[in-house]
């Protein structure tokens, strides 16, 4: 399982520098001439790509701060019941680690998704709303995969 806890791990790490390059990569290609949202007046439209920088970095870090908080707590927890789903032996509480970190993981990698769909609304304008939708719909996919087969690893009798 250490080995397993070592890769996810290193998920999470590129995971996070995912978001921090979608980041950079919005803010210095995206054109504050093209609005995000498809709205004809209103302070909705008018939204900077200074503001959607900033406010997906706070996103980013809360999240972030939020489950690295839960891995420790959980990680410190002691005591076992057969009866638990999450706390019947050493092997489901390492497995349980392996997911959430994976889970972080790939919330982050969803974000960075929104972060890039963003980013390529910015450049191009209103008309790359459809040819870039594949984007986010790849991250959610992807976040559903990870929730899916990290849950039935995780909770699988040793």
């Amino acid at each position: 399982m250490e080995i397993k806890q070592r890769v996810a791990n290193m998920f999470k790490f590129f995971s996070m520098l995912s978001i921090i390059v979608s980041l950079l990569f919005m803010y210095a290609y995206g054109s504050d001439d093209h609005s995000v949202l498809v709205l004809e007046q209103g302070w909705l439209s008018d939204i900077s790509k200074a503001t959607i920088f900033y406010t997906g970095l706070i996103i980013f870090g809360v999240i972030n701060i939020i489950f690295n908080w839960w891995i420790k707590m959980y990680k410190e927890t002691r005591g076992y019941d057969d009866k638990s789903l999450l706390f019947k032996n050493e092997y489901h509480k390492a497995g349980m680690l392996v997911w959430f970190t994976s889970l972080m993981a790939a919330i982050n990698i969803f974000i960075s998704a929104l972060i890039l769909y963003i980013a390529f609304i910015k450049i191009d304008g209103i008309s790359a709303e459809g040819r870039f939708i594949f984007i986010p719909v790849a991250g959610l996919l992807f976040l559903v995969l990870v929730v899916v087969v990290g849950a039935i690893s995780a909770l699988r009798k040793a």
